[in-house]
Protein backbone atom coordinates (compact mmCIF):
# COMPACT_ATOMS: atom_id res chain seq x y z
CA UNK A 1 0.00 0.00 0.00
CA UNK A 2 2.64 2.57 1.21
CA UNK A 3 4.69 1.99 -2.10
CA UNK A 4 1.63 1.97 -4.42
CA UNK A 5 1.06 5.47 -3.04
CA UNK A 6 4.70 6.28 -3.48
CA UNK A 7 4.10 5.50 -7.02
CA UNK A 8 1.26 7.23 -7.75
CA UNK A 9 3.13 10.46 -6.31
CA UNK A 10 6.37 9.92 -7.71
CA UNK A 11 4.24 9.63 -11.38
CA UNK A 12 2.33 13.24 -10.10
CA UNK A 13 5.31 14.76 -9.62
CA UNK A 14 7.05 13.89 -12.87
CA UNK A 15 4.05 15.09 -14.54
CA UNK A 16 4.21 18.66 -12.90
CA UNK A 17 7.70 19.20 -13.06
CA UNK A 18 8.31 18.94 -16.58
CA UNK A 19 11.24 21.22 -16.66
CA UNK A 20 14.28 22.04 -13.73
CA UNK A 21 16.55 24.80 -14.17
CA UNK A 22 20.22 24.37 -15.26
CA UNK A 23 21.73 26.89 -12.56
CA UNK A 24 19.47 26.58 -10.08
CA UNK A 25 18.32 22.66 -9.81
CA UNK A 26 15.40 23.43 -7.28
CA UNK A 27 12.94 25.28 -8.91
CA UNK A 28 10.91 23.76 -11.84
CA UNK A 29 8.14 25.72 -14.31
CA UNK A 30 6.65 24.72 -17.08
CA UNK A 31 7.95 24.18 -20.74
CA UNK A 32 8.66 26.82 -22.18
CA UNK A 33 8.35 29.45 -18.90
CA UNK A 34 11.61 30.84 -17.34
CA UNK A 35 13.11 30.74 -14.02
CA UNK A 36 11.87 32.88 -11.84
CA UNK A 37 15.05 32.45 -9.33
CA UNK A 38 17.39 33.19 -12.47
CA UNK A 39 15.94 33.66 -15.29
CA UNK A 40 16.88 31.40 -17.47
CA UNK A 41 15.73 29.09 -19.61
CA UNK A 42 14.69 25.25 -18.39
CA UNK A 43 16.17 22.23 -19.08
CA UNK A 44 14.52 19.11 -19.48
CA UNK A 45 14.41 16.81 -16.95
CA UNK A 46 14.66 13.61 -18.79
CA UNK A 47 17.65 15.86 -20.71
CA UNK A 48 19.43 16.15 -17.88
CA UNK A 49 19.34 12.92 -15.84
Amino acid sequence: MIEAKHNRRKKTESIRAKCWCEYCDMAFVGIGEKCHVCGNRMKSKHMKK
